[in-house]
């Protein structure tokens, strides 16, 4: 066999396996082409930290031009592979346009404090000139050393951070963050985001912690910051957002649309005229569940108000993910007012809707929307499947009923769908089962695909079900549920 033929995808693999002596003995043994390893995998050999094959590429230089030397170094700085950033300083000058504002980022968000102490040691690297993204990426990824870093070397004028700091700490669980700030002296910076946000491990203690910092500002002066006073709806004067640049004015206007609070978009109603990103905003609104500033564009700002641009999608199967059925209503609404009649462009986004809010179990969106008639319209066959796999996958028997009782097509048959929910994950998978079998029996078929998707997903549940159900014919399949069981 003429193994010269798979030069570089063995190469890649030997790479990737910091496997030194498999490359040398192919270049003795076998032409090289041009590209020996291919610039993925020398990403991925960076990844891994393994200095001996990096310096083996270079020592060689089989891959001459396609060696790219800033996208390791890249790739380095984020996963802390200092001894890479080491040698590379040492073969080739490191300045801060290799090392620059983009690296630094990465190394505080990942927590590297080894690599900032080294870097900032370093002659021709400087830290970045603003440093609120990589405080801000530390902060919401819970690595307080980079925090104490930062303050104890940054200039004090420049340790800088947004709301974005605390919401994404407050977010992830990251009492230690949130303990940091409340004991640093800094002026706290937060919008409701840090709250609502707040999921599962470390939730209750984040949310006393953020109770307390918001008790904090209720009982002293207001915070200085204006995305802070435009999120809770504080007044903002003129004076105060005289000083404010384009881009922190259009901060201070998204956090306002995210939290509903429209007295700030009255009181900069002739600021808003001057050619804003309105759909950002819009988009805001839509994800904040904020149906009176949806109101107030469509009303205020008629010219400006789209609701079909296509920027709006995503945010509205977000919207319809979290069961913010008024908001979902309200654009839709505004799309196909007196439109009995969708073409396939339209329904698509609609269609995408029903399917999230399915998945997720959103029986308000779905009585919002079925009174119009566009709502049926984007349930033919293929869609009305896609939303009900949705509905099932998720255990959601809730919204099957919902489908049932409101006389909407189910397929005639449901093959697919029993074969997915059999190889879920879902806790009440197998009531999905009982349900379909004895609501929709018709359309309910057994498949081996479902039986050996619940054995190999090892879906106990699922298993005892199929076992009880009469639907596994044959002592073979019988027996081989029964040594699963």
């Amino acid at each position: 066999m003429d193994l010269s033929v798979c030069s570089t995808s063995a190469m890649d693999s030997a790479g990737r396996f910091n496997q030194v002596a498999v490359l040398e003995w192919w270049i003795q043994h076998y032409h090289c082409p041009s590209r020996f390893i291919s610039e993925e995998a020398l990403l991925d050999v960076a990844r891994g930290g393994h200095l001996d094959v990096l310096q083996w590429v270079a020592r060689t230089h089989l891959n001459g031009a396609d060696f790219d030397s800033d996208a390791v170094v890249d790739v380095s700085a984020t996963h802390g592979h200092l001894a890479n950033l080491k040698w590379f300083a040492a073969v080739s000058h490191l300045d801060k346009d290799r090392f620059g504002p983009n690296q630094w980022l990465a190394v505080s968000r990942n927590g590297h404090v080894h690599v900032l102490e080294w870097a900032w040691s370093q002659r021709g690297i400087d830290l970045p000139a603003k440093l609120q993204p990589c405080i801000d990426g530390a902060a919401g990824n819970g690595h307080t050393t980079v925090l104490d870093w930062f303050f104890a070397n940054a200039p004090r004028s420049g340790f800088r951070y947004s709301v974005e700091a605390l919401d994404v700490a407050g977010r992830n669980g990251h009492v230690a963050t949130l303990e940091w700030f409340l004991r640093s002296g800094l002026e706290l910076k937060f919008t409701p985001l840090a709250v609502e946000g707040v999921p599962g491990r470390g939730a209750m203690s984040c949310r006393q912690y953020l109770s307390v910092l918001t008790g904090r500002m209720s009982h002293h002066r207001p915070p200085s910051d204006l995305v802070m006073l435009a999120a809770f709806g504080y007044p903002i004067s003129l004076e105060q957002a005289r000083a404010l640049d384009a881009c922190h004015f259009q901060d201070m206007f998204a956090a306002a649309c995210r939290h509903g609070q429209v007295n700030v978009l009255v009181t900069f109603k002739n600021k808003l005229s001057r050619g804003w990103n309105r759909t950002l905003l819009h988009c805001e609104a839509i994800r904040g569940n904020a149906l009176a500033v949806l109101q107030w564009f469509a009303i205020e700002d008629p010219d400006r108000w789209n609701p079909f641009h296509a920027y709006l999608d995503q945010a509205l199967i977000d919207a319809a993910s979290s069961g913010h059925a008024q908001v979902v209503h309200f654009v839709f609404v505004s799309r196909y007012l007196g439109k009995p009649v969708l073409d396939e462009q339209s329904r698509i986004p609609l269609h995408k809707c029903v399917v999230a809010a399915c998945r997720h179990g959103r029986l308000s969106v779905f009585d919002l929307l079925r009174s119009h008639p566009w709502f049926s319209l984007c349930l033919d066959h293929f869609g009305s499947t896609l939303a009900l796999t949705a509905a099932a996958v998720g255990g959601h028997i809730a919204v099957l009923d919902w489908w049932q009782s409101h006389q909407l097509p189910f397929p005639p048959c449901a093959a697919a769908i029993i074969d997915q929910v059999s190889m879920g994950e879902t806790d009440n998978g197998w009531l999905v089962l009982e349900w379909w079998a004895n609501k929709q029996p018709n359309s309910f078929v057994f498949t081996d695909v479902a039986l050996w998707g619940a054995i190999k997903g090892n879906n106990r549940r699922v298993i005892q079900w199929w076992v009880r159900s009469g639907f596994v014919k044959g002592p073979l399949m019988l027996a081989a549920l029964e040594d699963v069981r």
